[in-house]
This record gives C-alpha cells, structure tokens and sequence, in this order.
C-alpha cells in the first residue's frame, strides 16, 4: 500500500512540472489606466495645470463671480446667506400696493351649486377664511374677497329654487357644483344642468364631498371612478373634479382649499354668444332711500331703491 501512494506521489509531481508553465512563458494581464471617473478627472486636471492649460475656459472676466467660500463651516455659510439675502434686496420688485387694477376688471362670479346639506356654505366659509382669515357664521349674500394681486372673486350661494337657479346660470362665470359623494349626484345636480345648457353653459368645476362616510378605500376608488365618468358625459369629457376630504374644525382642510385657489386664480371665463346678447347684472345690495315721514303718511306710495351692482360683464 505504501508503495502504491509512493509511485502515485511521483507521477502526479512529474505531471504538474510538465504542465506548469516557466516564468518566460507566463504572461500577466497588462494595467488599464481609468478614462473615466473621479481619480481620472484629478488626473487630467493635474496634467493640464502642469502644461498651463485652463481647467475652466468658460468662466468669464467677471471678477464678482465664481467667488463662493471654499470652506464648508457653519459660520462661512451663515457669512454667505447674509450676503445674498443683502443683494436680493437691493434687486427686489416693488409691488403695486394700491390695488387699482383690481378696481378696473370685474370680480369673477364663482355661483356654488348643489343639494341642501351637501357642504356650499361650508365651502364658502371654509374660502373667504383662506382669504381673509375671518370665520363667517352665517350667509347672508354674495361675498367678494381679493384672490391675487389681480383677481377678485365673488363667491355666490345658489338656493335650491328654480327661479335663482335660472338667473345664476345666466350671470355665473364659474360653477362649482358640489355633490355629495356618499349619495351621488342628485336631482337638483340634473336641474341646473339643463337650465345651464340653454343660458350658454359656463364652465363647470366638480366638488365631491362627505367621501369621508365611505368605510373601505376600494369603494371609495370605485365611488370616485363613477362621479368622475359620470360628471365628464353629463359635462364635458376631461372636466375638473376636486375631491374633499374630511372637515377639521367646521371647515375644509387647507390642502383642499389651496388646491381649489390654484384653479381659481388660473381659470378664465368663456366668451359666450349668449352673454353678448342678453346682458345681465347681479345686484349686490339695494338701499330704501325713500323719505320716511312720507312713507309713515302713505304705506303703499311708490318706493325709491338704491342698487349696488358689480361692473359690467367682461367683453367679448
């Protein structure tokens, strides 16, 4: 058995000189240099201040650019902040202060419609708040806020009466039509509709509400998925549509109310034939000024009334 390991020992000693190659034949692979990379560029920069050649030919002359803090400390940044709030004083655009161009062009007349209980009152509350940071406890009638520096926005109170619904479809620039999205769009949603189709359609933003009422969030994909399509075939298709989600405080969340203030500030109202042929006005307010010692003598006597409208429709 020994001898048999012994004679094994050998030939595999034999076979491995045969086979090893000497250190003439070997051949190692050759060192690539990086092109690419962080090291390469250090390498490249090196090489090019070495022979005097620019490392950033597109600097310019300019002797105040280019001037930052090379050092990264707390203190060079606050340094550097300081400087640059001081500059973008000296360069700041003075604002308009007077607000004369808004007296110029009409507000625009943004009519809130929808069922009783779907959430318009809140909704205007929960705007003029955004505004002008004051709670409204009560509606009485249009309200009118500033909106930016060139937009004012009349909010208006659509009541669930043919006769108002009828002559804020002739007047509106914009509407909001709020539906209620645990119960769907209503007959009142449908009413409007119609009477909007034969006094020149303005434009039509969708508000769904009271989603917060539905319990699992498939069905309220499945619920937003059919208001949606519902309210692009009865409107037009691709119109907007604004989700609401849960009240905080008797009033909208912020986010929902910034959302529905981008559209407002950026949305421009349709040049209609129907406006331009038939003109009508909105009566802010009207004052009794009649004498009242002749209306004491004579009850029934023909009144004199006072009435404050906003401008005149937008031309065409």
């Amino acid at each position: 058995y020994q001898r048999r390991v012994r004679a094994i020992k050998d030939t595999v000693s034999v076979l491995y000189c045969l086979f090893t190659p000497t250190m003439d034949e070997q051949k190692n692979k050759t060192h690539k240099k990086h092109s690419v990379g962080a090291k390469a560029t250090k390498k490249t920069e090196v090489l090019k201040r070495k022979k005097g050649i620019d490392t950033q030919p597109n600097r310019g002359n300019n002797p105040k650019a280019f001037q930052g803090f090379s050092s990264g400390s707390h203190k060079a940044k606050q340094q550097a902040k300081s400087l640059e709030k001081r500059e973008h004083v000296y360069h700041m655009p003075e604002m308009d202060r007077s607000l004369a161009n808004l007296m110029d062009d009409p507000p625009l007349l943004v009519a809130v419609v929808g069922p009783p209980g779907c959430g318009k009152s809140t909704l205007i509350r929960s705007m003029v708040k955004f505004y002008s940071n004051r709670n409204l406890r009560k509606l009485t009638g249009p309200v009118t806020v500033i909106a930016g520096r060139s937009r004012r926005v009349t909010f208006l109170e659509c009541p669930n009466t043919l006769n108002a619904m009828c002559d804020i479809a002739k007047v509106a620039d914009l509407v909001l039509l709020m539906v209620d999205g645990n119960l769907g769009f209503e007959m009142e949603t449908f009413e409007f509709l119609n009477i909007a189709q034969v006094h020149g359609f303005p434009r039509f933003v969708g508000i769904v509400s009271h989603l917060d009422k539905l319990q699992s969030s498939k069905s309220l994909k499945k619920r937003k998925k059919f208001l949606r399509h519902r309210f692009w075939h009865e409107v037009v298709d691709g119109a907007k549509m604004l989700c609401l989600s849960s009240m905080q405080g008797n009033l909208y969340r912020g986010t929902d109310v910034l959302k529905l203030h981008q559209l407002l500030i950026c949305v421009q109202p349709k040049i209609q034939n129907w406006r331009n042929t038939h003109s009508c006005l909105l009566v802010d307010r009207h004052e009794d000024i009649t004498n009242p010692d002749q209306v004491a003598q004579n009850p029934d006597m023909s009144r004199t009334c006072l009435l404050y409208t906003s401008p005149s429709p937008r031309d065409s």
